[in-house]
């Protein structure tokens, strides 16, 4: 994460219990080949293997090693970090593991607190492509140890998902542009709260400028149809609108903390968008990974159900580094 307000917005994000980044297509941890994949590269590791999850939000895939691992009766040391305030919580456990996951929060790639040669492998699911891929890899190169793997599962920019962000921040000005739709609907309530008539002239007013937000918005449904998230947001606009009238208690606040949600949402597509690897970009990674003393570099598009996902990426530490 580059800065605080991208902090922030993924902070709240995985406060929210989410414990993928796509709840929509993986609302209860992945599944399907996605699953396999991660099974197979968790199925190499030996009694004692210490395991780091990077980037890991709610621990989506450090809870599928140490399912793999508690499977195979194998004793391992699993860690995950996020540079998030993350509290991830234990899904439908019984409490009876033989490895638990130690979770580091407001931890960076770039910089953990691990000792050298450390970790006999490391994964990450849409992780190390947010960080600094320079500082990153040369912390991974210092805490791997030799011999050891670093597997990935990184954003491919003509995928699925990043083709829906595009378009998700497509819609996004009306939003974020000032005078922004939230502004004209705070100042409708408090206008309307404070005169409690719909015919004053100030709240005809503000109610105008409104309107005129929404014939924007409903310009954008039309370029838009299959926008859930445009279709979603204008609904509880529209409903914080309707209830002014016959909600007293309906309050500014309660309409800026949800303005925050949806910019909390952009922000994090937006995120997801930057991050997104082209052929180009994820063969300058594989070089970094090179130049940093590993070897056995291999990166390849990952397909769901025909339809392109991401990259996956793998690569060995050299012996001697």
């Amino acid at each position: 994460m580059k800065n605080k307000t991208k902090n922030s917005a993924w902070s709240s994000y995985w406060s929210e219990g989410c414990i993928t980044s796509l709840p929509n297509l993986f609302p209860e941890n992945y599944g399907g080949d996605i699953l396999r994949f991660w099974n197979e590269e968790f199925s190499e590791l030996k009694d004692r293997s210490r395991i780091l999850d990077i980037c890991t939000g709610n621990g989506a895939i450090a809870f599928i090693a140490r399912d793999n691992v508690n499977r195979r009766h194998i004793h391992c040391d699993i860690h995950a970090i996020d540079i998030a305030n993350i509290q991830p919580h234990e899904p439908d456990s019984d409490g009876s593991h033989i490895n638990e996951i130690k979770f580091h929060a407001g931890v960076a790639v770039e910089t953990t607190p691990f000792a050298d040669k450390y970790f006999d492998l490391v994964v990450g699911q849409f992780a190390l492509e947010y960080c600094n891929l320079e500082d990153g890899t040369k912390e991974l190169s210092r805490i791997v140890r030799e011999d050891g793997s670093v597997v990935l599962m990184m954003h491919h920019d003509e995928s699925r998902t990043v083709r829906s962000t595009h378009e998700l921040i497509s819609v996004a000005d009306i939003f974020l542009d000032d005078p922004t739709i939230f502004y004209r609907l705070r100042k409708y309530v408090e206008q309307y709260s404070r005169q409690k008539s719909i015919d004053a002239p100030k709240v005809v007013r503000m109610r105008q400028q409104l309107i005129a937000n929404f014939d924007k918005a409903n310009k954008l449904m039309r370029r838009f149809p299959n926008s859930r998230f445009l279709r979603v947001t204008l609904d509880n606009i529209k409903q914080f609108a309707e209830r002014v009238h016959l909600e007293p208690g309906v309050q500014s606040a309660d309409i800026r903390e949800f303005e925050n949600t949806v910019k909390h949402h952009l922000i994090r597509a937006k995120d997801q968008r930057d991050a997104a690897l082209n052929a180009e970009k994820i063969s300058e990674i594989g070089a970094l990974f090179t130049r940093n003393g590993f070897k056995s570099v291999v990166y390849e598009p990952f397909y769901l159900d025909k339809d392109l996902f991401a990259w996956t990426f793998k690569a060995r530490r050299s012996n001697g580094m």
